[in-house]
């Protein structure tokens, strides 16, 4: 009975992950108007049901901590962070793609390209929250080759995820040939430069907070550039 324990920790909990599914339906909606379909009450059932189910699932995952040590203790590798960020990929295209059937009753290649930029980004901030712990750690114990090689797979994934996410109405421009003010995404690399010297020359506790804070801006940039520019 002692092997399996639930801790409640309300502090841990950061809602600020729903811009992560507010997003997918802003992009979804943006698509399917600029595609001509209007239908503004699906959309908003969509927001509602999103929401819902991936607070619930944030707040399940938060909030229920297992005390079981065989999965605490287990090794993290570099491996396993590949996996479980093709695995966010996957699902984030995967919802956006569902998100604009329900509303067209139609598949299109732009909207399934479109949810790889939001996992990109949700990508980056839970590399960041691994890259604060890492770097909290290193003041009270000597971190391990291990963990020195993850800190700098984190960074190297920050910078990558942070580049692709501005990269990717490039392809989706090249595949469909059209839309072509969407490029203006690309620009956002410009202004993740400073974030990312930071990030590999200055690391720190108060500047991952200011990352955190930095990324959300960037991800709704890129929302609010990409809408517009494929509605006009």
């Amino acid at each position: 009975m002692n092997s399996f324990n639930i801790k409640f920790n309300l502090k841990d909990l950061d809602f600020r992950t729903l811009f992560i599914p507010f997003s997918l339906v802003v992009l979804s909606t943006s698509i399917a108007y600029g595609d001509g379909v209007h239908n503004f009450y699906t959309a908003f059932l969509c927001l509602g049901g999103t929401l819902l189910s991936f607070s619930f699932v944030s707040i399940i995952v938060e909030l229920c901590q297992s005390g079981n040590s065989t999965i605490r203790t287990k090794a993290i590798t570099i491996e396993r962070e590949l996996l479980k960020s093709f695995c966010i990929l996957i699902i984030t295209c995967i919802i956006i793609t569902l998100l604009y059937f329900v509303q067209t009753n139609e598949l299109h290649s732009a909207a399934v390209l479109s949810g790889i930029s939001p996992g990109l980004f949700f990508i980056c901030l839970n590399t960041l929250y691994k890259l604060k712990f890492l770097e909290e750690r290193s003041h009270f114990e000597n971190l391990t080759s291990n963990n020195r090689a993850l800190k700098t797979y984190y960074q190297l994934q920050y910078m990558f995820c942070i580049v692709a996410a501005c990269l990717i109405p490039v392809l989706i421009y090249y595949i469909i040939n059209d839309h072509i003010a969407i490029l203006i995404c690309s620009s956002i690399t410009l202004l993740s430069v400073s974030l990312m010297h930071q990030l590999l020359i200055k690391p720190s506790a108060d500047s991952y907070n200011n990352s955190f804070l930095a990324t959300y801006l960037l991800l709704g940039l890129y929302i609010i550039l990409f809408s517009m520019g494929w509605i006009i």
